[in-house]
């Protein structure tokens, strides 16, 4: 799973397809809450290449369900896709 969207890098280059992948999550069960580190990469090809993110981007406090039927991943990607930078993304 990923986000795929149009973005402006950091440096201010702009990439078409650039490729936001979840790189670590922590979750807290007693609280119900889990913090998302997400890396940006150009593209997924560079992704895949092994290349290094261009950004590492970390969201806290997310809310979640761990005994929930849908896991964890699905249910950080479902909160991080609804904020703005992330808004018209893909799932790939």
């Amino acid at each position: 799973m990923a986000l795929q969207n149009e973005l402006t890098s950091s440096y201010g280059t702009l990439h078409d397809e650039g490729y936001t992948k979840i790189n670590f999550i922590h979750v807290n069960c007693y609280q119900n809450i889990m913090d998302v580190t997400l890396e940006t990469y150009a593209s997924k090809e560079a992704r895949e290449a092994g290349g290094m993110g261009f950004e590492v981007q970390v969201i806290e406090q997310l809310p979640c369900e761990p005994t929930s039927s849908t896991n964890i991943i699905e249910q950080a990607y479902d909160i991080v896709k609804h904020y703005s930078e992330f808004t018209g993304s893909l799932d790939v």
